[in-house]
């Protein structure tokens, strides 16, 4: 059964009839499991904060495995990360990068798939959260993996969408002040919106 998974998620995809738009299977950092705020700020020195890495927006009937990879930039700014799963039952790769499967999750406006627990050393610490495709650790990637992260479900692979459209600029941010702004809740993209709403 795991080995079919994985078979499917590296397999050739079927494409979907309908476009996604790009507001739909949104794949972002958030600090609340609503998927509303991708910013955070600390008040302490070795203020604990948990985050989550969600789906938001999925435009189709089923996930059963994603694969992406995660970044943190943050110059000496983080004690400690520790990163679990939440919505399957295994990882084929390590460390910050996921190759999932066991998964049997229906659409909902804020899938969760990690749980972050970081513990940031001061207020004045930037940290930077990217997620990113993996192909290079797949043996033959699908299409929809080769540029941004992804889901499959019902025979097909499925690319996810950065929230500000380029998976070369982060994702969520703790302690930078400028970052938030320019996420400000006005600016949000309507696939994050609407699941305010749902």
């Amino acid at each position: 059964m795991i080995l079919l998974m994985l078979l499917l998620l590296l397999a050739t995809p079927v494409f979907a009839d309908a476009p996604v738009s790009r507001d739909d299977d949104l794949l972002g950092v958030w600090f609340d499991v609503d998927a509303v705020s991708p910013c955070f700020e600390t008040t302490q020195d070795y203020q604990q904060v948990v985050g989550y890495v969600i789906i938001s927006g999925m435009s189709h009937t089923l996930l059963e495995g994603y694969a992406l990879g995660l970044t943190v930039e943050d110059e000496g700014g983080l004690f400690e990360l520790d990163v679990t799963m939440a919505a399957c039952s295994f990882n084929a790769l390590s460390g910050l990068e996921f190759m999932t499967g066991g998964c049997a999750l229906p659409p909902d406006p804020a899938i969760v798939l990690l749980t972050l627990h970081a513990t940031v050393i001061q207020p004045s610490d930037a940290v930077y959260f990217y997620l990113r495709a993996i192909p290079e650790r797949m043996s033959n990637p699908a299409s929809e993996c080769l540029d941004a992260p992804c889901y499959y479900g019902d025979g097909a692979v499925f690319s996810l969408n950065h929230p500000d459209g380029d998976w070369g600029l982060p994702v969520a941010a703790i302690n930078d002040p400028d970052f938030c702004e320019n996420v400000a809740r006005d600016e949000l993209p309507w696939g994050t919106v609407k699941t305010l709403y749902r």
